[in-house]
């Protein structure tokens, strides 16, 4: 059987399977899908005067070097799709909320405006409107077509123009560079035979011969650099 678009418009609704997931997650999701579909539900009424359909937002990987995309209609003929990528819900409710929000704007750029800028790759003048309109209300400062005036690009709202610290939950801590008055002191001496007792010390559930000859073979080792 195949079926034309004018057959499924007559006989179907497009956004069935987004409110019955949402449905789904409100039952059975974990708590960050369920905050994710809240997140849409609250963002759609303050931001964007609650004209964006029923959502579909899934947990789900992305490619490569991407937090989250937005698609108009995917393979499967969904249409308005969002994905967040799992190390991104991992980052915190602050990071996936801004990267939830962002993807929002690319919604309603293809639901309401009718254009996705493919031109820019989605982030073009009418996409950094929509950033400044709503970075507008949450104090944030402007952002601009791909750094154009000196601006942060719009490619990366809000997430570049949040203040320091507001993603308490960062992957990685950046490196404390150290202290000017504090110079590095000498290099301190290491005895093979204080390594040899602490490395038995530590490792005495394994097997104690084993243990031996790997521990004798590290002092061996650190006894030829002290030479």
């Amino acid at each position: 059987m195949t079926y034309d678009e004018e057959t499924v418009s007559a006989s179907s609704d497009i956004r069935a399977p987004h409110r019955a997931t949402g449905e789904v997650v409100a039952l059975y999701g974990q708590e960050e899908a369920r905050e994710l579909y809240d997140k849409f539900q609250e963002y759609n009424a303050r931001f964007f005067d609650g004209r964006l359909a029923p959502p579909l937002v899934l947990i789900t990987l992305v490619s490569p070097n991407a937090y989250g995309d937005y698609s108009p209609r995917d393979v499967h003929g969904l249409e308005s799709r969002i994905r967040i990528t799992p190390a991104v819900v991992r980052r915190g409710y602050r990071f996936r909320q801004d990267v939830l929000l962002h993807e929002m704007i690319h919604a309603w750029q293809h639901e309401i405006d009718h254009d996705l800028e493919r031109g820019y790759r989605g982030h073009g003048p009418g996409f950094a409107a929509q950033c400044n309109r709503i970075g507008a209300v949450l104090g944030l400062p402007p952002v601009g077509v791909k750094g154009r005036k000196g601006l942060p690009d719009c490619a990366s709202w809000p997430l570049n123009v949040r203040p320091a610290g507001y993603y308490p939950n960062a992957w990685t801590k950046p490196r404390r560079a150290p202290h000017p008055s504090k110079k590095p002191g000498p290099a301190r001496e290491i005895d093979p035979a204080v390594v040899y007792a602490r490395l038995l010390a530590a490792l005495k559930t394994f097997d104690g011969a084993m243990l031996e000859m790997l521990a004798a073979a590290i002092a061996q080792e650190l006894a030829a650099r002290t030479r």
